[in-house]
């Protein structure tokens, strides 16, 4: 392996256990503060995403939450999919297995903060690394063509 690809990797694999601590840091949050959490958010995006004042506020921030699932799983997924394809000898949908686990995991250790866990997360959650791996992937073709 190239010294560039070792940095590279090395990089990537960073920000994957970074993210990785992040998710479950977030997961070990008490209920009440993970609502107020989002709630913050809610409280600046309400404006700018609801200006009419269509949506419930209940369902605005019910999106916010599953937005922030999606997102998280995204940036882990588009990492570890970027750390993986510094070795050639990675299957390519090993990176969406390995965010299923996470997810199912994540969901596991929520349900001893008294926060419960959801299958509708972990599809959420997954659907966010299918998105963040495809991402990479369809990237990495594009430039790949522009270099040739």
């Amino acid at each position: 392996m190239k010294k560039s690809n070792k940095t590279g990797a090395f990089f990537w694999g960073l920000c994957s256990v970074l993210m990785l601590f992040f998710i479950y840091g977030q997961s070990m949050v008490p209920p009440k503060e993970s609502g107020e959490l989002s709630g913050f958010f809610l409280t600046y995006l309400n404006p700018i995403l609801n200006p009419l004042g269509v949506i419930d506020p209940d369902t605005l921030h019910f999106l916010i939450r599953k937005a922030a699932h999606f997102t998280e799983y995204a940036l882990f997924s588009a990492a570890f999919t970027q750390f993986c394809r510094k070795r050639e000898w990675v299957n390519p949908l090993l990176p969406a297995f390995v965010s299923l686990l996470v997810a199912v995991s994540d969901e596991f250790l929520q349900s001893f903060t008294g926060r419960g866990s959801s299958v509708r997360d972990v599809l959420v959650d997954f659907a966010g690394a299918l998105f963040g791996t495809l991402l990479i992937w369809l990237m990495s073709r594009v430039f790949r063509k522009k270099e040739k």
